[in-house]
């Protein structure tokens, strides 16, 4: 359970208004629990009054209310209520953002509404299961974070669940993760989903990063089992646990999602694209797109990329190279 899951579990449910106890990392972000036992993040705030409307969704309430919290003086917070018990989880990755992005003495208000900002399309999509090839991909990226990345790095570098060009990210490399469902270890195709993914990224290294999978119900290996890793491989890091929770969470992991597939690894590869490496890219054209032409996606066959294959199991060549910095973020 998360930090914020535990302490909304010791508040107990109050006769009337609100029960609040302090977030451990912010003084200015405290959890509450109402009459109905919904759970509620309080933001205190000086730069703006009551009465506003700042977010509404089936899941998601986020007002400005006044409020007298604790031995605090009657003020005006940011009250953002939990509205579905089943985004609990999700719920807590939205206090831990709060509470680890807002700065104390700067502008609580503003820097609240770039958080929620950032939450916004989280909240408003209709949440449905993973279907089986986009678990194989989630399941692609725990490999890559569990057995390539390890400890190298922090989490941070997992950039994919933040919409970012590439999967994972640091100052001097770039990685784009690739899965496919196979029943054969031959070389695989891919699906490259626009002409920017393996593009040339300025000052930095990129690779590419394939794993073939295949669904087996008899292997302990899951999407489930590689979570349960990552968080005992962070062991007692509290925030970066509480970070790669709500990256996970921006992946469309929750409580429910997942289809319960195991999977055998057939084959892992790290290729280098360089100059030379087959793919399209914007300047693979002599004339810019025709105006309207978008999403323009393709496929690589594996097969014609053994020139640029880099490591095949991760030691050696990757586990040195993929974290060029110890405090890389």
């Amino acid at each position: 359970m998360s930090i914020e899951g535990e302490i909304w579990s010791e508040i107990v449910t109050p006769t009337a208004a609100l029960k609040a106890k302090r977030h451990p990392l912010n003084r200015l972000v405290w959890l509450a629990v109402d009459q109905g036992s919904q759970r509620h993040i309080l933001v205190s705030t000086t730069s703006s009054e009551a009465g506003m409307a700042l977010l509404q969704t089936k899941a998601v309430r986020a007002t400005t209310r006044e409020l007298r919290i604790a031995s605090e003086n009657a003020m005006v917070w940011i009250d953002i209520e939990s509205l579905d018990p089943s985004q609990h989880e999700a719920f807590s990755s939205l206090a831990f953002d709060l509470a680890s992005r807002i700065e104390t003495g700067s502008d609580a208000f503003t820097s609240a509404l770039q958080v929620l900002q950032s939450w916004k399309a989280f909240w408003e999509a209709e949440k449905s299961s993973l279907s089986l090839q986009q678990e194989a991909g989630l399941f692609a990226e725990l490999w890559f974070i569990r057995h390539w990345m390890g400890m190298t790095a922090p989490i941070d570098s997992w950039t994919g669940p933040e919409m970012a060009i590439h999967d994972f990210r640091w100052p001097n490399t770039a990685v784009e993760v690739k899965a496919t469902l196979s029943r054969s270890d031959g070389f695989p195709t891919h699906r490259i989903s626009s002409l920017d993914q393996l593009d040339d990224v300025a000052d930095a290294d990129l690779y590419l990063f394939s794993m073939q999978l295949a669904s087996d119900p008899e292997s302990v290996l899951s999407v489930e089992s590689l979570v349960t890793e990552i968080e005992q491989m962070l062991g007692q890091q509290q925030l970066a646990r509480a970070d790669f929770r709500r990256r996970l969470t921006f992946t469309g992991y929750r409580e429910g999602s997942l289809t319960g597939a195991s999977f055998r690894v057939l084959t892992e590869r790290l290729y280098q694209v360089e100059p030379g490496f087959p793919r399209l890219t914007r300047s693979s054209f002599s004339v810019p797109l025709p105006s309207g032409v978008d999403d323009v996606n393709y496929a690589l066959d594996l097969a014609a990329c053994s020139d640029w294959l880099k490591a095949s199991a991760p030691s050696g060549f990757a586990a040195g190279r993929l974290a060029p910095t110890q405090d890389a973020g």
